[in-house]
């Protein structure tokens, strides 16, 4: 049953991630609503750090940045979860969320670890999460050439 439940909640919150990827905040709003209600009645933390990963994410195309007490229990529940599968779109919401404070290097580090240690699945890489790690590879050089 749990795993019905994950499995429905991943769906919905792929989608919910989409419309805001899409542009479609409006709908995205609506979706996550739907995440929230269902995740009242399943007590893994697995859908808490979705929704909040994209609350978010909403917010910040809202241009409302995340609170330090946001992203300590983002953080807190990305620990709990990093190991499960289907956290893709949890360290996308992160790397934005940690980015618009500034505290980049941190999320680049969250984000390597996650795909070098804890990332379970065995499909492709999500193509945002591979362009934050490009962004990060790139940088990376640069700097090295400038030093």
């Amino acid at each position: 049953m749990r795993t019905t439940c994950a499995a429905k909640t991943n769906v919905r919150f792929t989608e919910a991630h989409l419309s805001l990827r899409n542009g479609d905040f409006e709908r995205a709003e609506m979706q996550l609503h739907d995440c929230t209600k269902e995740k009242r009645a399943n007590t893994h933390p697995r859908p808490e750090v979705g929704e909040l990963a994209l609350r978010l994410q909403l917010n910040l195309s809202k241009f409302e940045k995340p609170t330090p007490g946001e992203l300590a229990e983002l953080e807190r529940l990305h620990k709990l979860t990093r190991t499960l599968s289907s956290q893709d779109l949890v360290m996308i919401g992160m790397h934005r969320a940690l980015n618009s404070v500034g505290q980049i290097e941190k999320a680049q580090k969250l984000v390597q670890d996650y795909v070098g240690m804890y990332r379970r699945e065995r499909g492709a890489l999500n193509p945002e999460l591979q362009d934050i790690i490009g962004e990060a590879s790139q940088e990376q050089s640069l700097t090295k050439f400038a030093h």
